[in-house]
């Protein structure tokens, strides 16, 4: 059975609230108990010397014990107390007996003070306790009184009273704290669950696909304040992405519009007659549909981007080896324009994702080839330092107008249109390389000028 968060913290401040009512009640008892023990023994002696004071007051300057009447009427007083006197003389001869008179009395009051104890401590240990002290006057030895009770000590109804008081004050703070708990768990569940039932209502909009508005919480807690700051921010993100998508698709839609507009046309028109099938006209068709093709390739790269944004497989691999691998693909390219490569081929190696790092030298590469003059050329050089390895793509071809730079990793975006548009561009390789680099906590740069060429710069981290 699955319980809700409210209840959960509820609950749990009554635990804690119990326990920690229940520890202090056994710890302060234990400590009350031991002193006031010790107070009770203490009072105890105390008596036990003013009961032995007034009997020796009672004796004569000559040594003459008290009358019998006063030793009866004082130890029927001190038998009310739960106290049982005798007295002896300096020859041991008992000159009082209390229990000897009253021995049912006697009995009657050991037996209550037993189960007095009892109550108050259910396995207390008591036995019946004789006190012996010395009767002296005048400096002269004249017997000794004993004073038996049910000890080694024992409460009287005022001793007993106070204790039970002290137990129901404990009972009350028990109680008074179970509820005070009950109330500050219910408020203070309240305080957390509430925003997160906010946070989770919006998650389930999110779910359904509603992206709109952010959540709005009055809450000092930390970390649920930071919860609902991602969540809000997983909303725009999810927002923005949900346009970019709409924006995606309008834009692929008019560019793979166009050529297969041309396709379509030219070949109703050879189907129908109009035109001959000629092989520049077959030519034609081919490079519209080879435009096609790499724009699908666009698309894949972009979409691949993104997944690996999640997660990046890093290796040890060496930069320059890669670089001279992927150059030896291009070479038809290379050939046909009359292109001349300037690259190092020393080993320099570093830790990152050998495919997107590939990726990045890939699209910078083809750029290079792409918008270079004939007979021009590219300068490959990679350096390393104890923070960085440093790698960059330089042309001397057609370059990039000072007011497209600024724009020109921004998803989409094209500096030459028209000219985008008979290469095949589709303004996304730039962003995938940005969004690459980025990924493995690097930076690119470029600068550039029209006609002069373009220089494009990886800063990769060496760190793991």
């Amino acid at each position: 059975m699955k319980f809700n968060l409210k209840f959960r913290l509820t609950i749990s401040y009554i635990l804690i609230s119990m326990f920690l009512v229940l520890l202090l009640y056994i710890v302060s008892n234990y400590f009350f108990q031991k002193q006031f023990q010790t107070y009770i023994l203490e009072q105890q002696d105390i008596k036990n010397e003013e009961i032995k004071q007034v009997i020796v007051n009672a004796y004569s300057q000559d040594g003459t014990p008290p009358s019998l009447e006063f030793l009866k009427e004082f130890g029927d007083n001190l038998l009310e107390q739960n106290l049982i006197l005798s007295v002896y003389d300096k020859n041991d001869v008992e000159i009082f007996c209390i229990s000897c008179i009253k021995a049912e009395k006697c009995n009657h009051a050991l037996k209550s003070a037993e189960e007095m104890m009892s109550d108050i401590y259910p396995n207390f240990k008591g036995e019946y306790v004789d006190k012996r002290l010395a009767i002296e006057k005048n400096d002269r030895y004249l017997g000794y009184i004993s004073i038996g009770y049910y000890g080694p000590f024992f409460f009287n109804e005022s001793d007993n009273r106070f204790v039970q008081a002290f137990n129901n004050v404990f009972i009350f703070i028990a109680v008074l704290s179970f509820v005070i708990s009950i109330v500050l768990g219910v408020v203070s569940a309240n305080k957390i669950a509430n925003p997160i039932k906010k946070v989770i209502k919006k998650t389930k909009d999110i779910s359904d696909g509603d992206y709109s508005g952010k959540i709005e919480l009055n809450t000092n807690t930390k970390e649920i304040d930071e919860l609902a700051n991602s969540v809000n921010v997983l909303t725009s993100n999810l927002n923005n992405q949900l346009i970019l998508k709409k924006q995606m698709a309008s834009d692929f839609t008019h560019e793979f519009l166009t050529p297969l507009t041309a396709i379509q046309s030219s070949i109703d028109a050879i189907i129908d007659g109009i035109f001959e099938p000629t092989n520049d006209r077959l030519a034609g068709l081919k490079l519209q549909s080879e435009r096609l093709s790499r724009m699908v390739f666009e698309i894949d790269k972009l979409v691949s981007v993104s997944n690996e944004k999640i997660k990046l497989e890093k290796t040890k691999f060496d930069l320059s080896e890669t670089i001279e691998c992927i150059i030896k693909t291009f070479e038809t390219e290379i050939y046909a324009k009359k292109l001349k490569i300037n690259s190092i081929d020393k080993p320099i190696f570093i830790y990152a994702s050998k495919d997107k790092i590939s990726q990045v030298i890939i699209n910078l590469l083809s750029n290079a080839i792409k918008y270079s003059d004939d007979h021009g050329t590219i300068y490959i050089e990679v350096n390393q330092s104890k923070r960085n390895t440093t790698f960059s793509i330089k042309d001397n071809g057609v370059g990039i107008s000072e007011e497209d730079l600024p724009y020109i990793f921004e998803y989409l975006y094209r500096a030459d249109k028209s000219r985008d548009r008979n290469t095949g561009g589709s303004g996304i390789g730039l962003y995938v390389v940005k969004s690459i680099v980025e990924s493995h906590n690097g930076k690119v740069e470029v600068s550039s000028k029209l006609n002069s060429g373009t220089k494009f710069t990886v800063i990769l981290p060496n760190k793991k």
